[in-house]
């Protein structure tokens, strides 16, 4: 700590105002999971001193991911299906950027599950699927 200690501290607060400032939950998460696998892999090389420095990142990466994740599933849940045109025979787009979402996320997340995760994803499945209903209902 004495010799990176203010090195370290000026990482976190760099990377704090970027995630801050972020919405690309897909960047966060791939964040979150590459300090997972540095942390593996510095605990295999016995160096302990790190570890506060990984957990200071992820104090305020998981929280801004489920913030993020939260914003989705809210903007599914308020968007009225009158607005978004009528039905054609191709997928929508609002299920079509879902699949995206949740295919990366899924895919993201099979190294390191995270319970999180998988919570969050279902909410927003769930709205997912209540908007797919509302849009059927037109």
């Amino acid at each position: 700590n004495a010799i990176m200690g203010k090195t370290l501290t000026m990482l976190i607060k760099h990377v704090e105002v970027y995630t801050n400032d972020c919405f690309d939950a897909i960047a966060l998460l791939l964040s979150i999971h590459i300090i997972n696998r540095y942390k593996v892999l510095m605990h295999k090389r016995q160096v302990s001193s790190l570890d506060k420095y990984w957990e200071g990142l992820l104090e305020f990466m998981w929280p801004r991911f489920q913030y993020i994740l939260q914003l989705n599933i809210d903007s599914i849940r308020n968007t009225d299906a009158q607005k978004l045109g009528s039905i054609d025979g191709s997928p929508h787009y609002v299920t079509r950027r879902y699949a995206e979402f949740s295919g990366a996320v899924v895919g993201i997340n099979e190294s390191y599950p995270d319970e999180r995760v998988h919570k969050g994803l279902a909410q927003l499945q769930s709205e997912v699927e209540g908007f797919i209903w509302r849009m059927a209902a037109e």
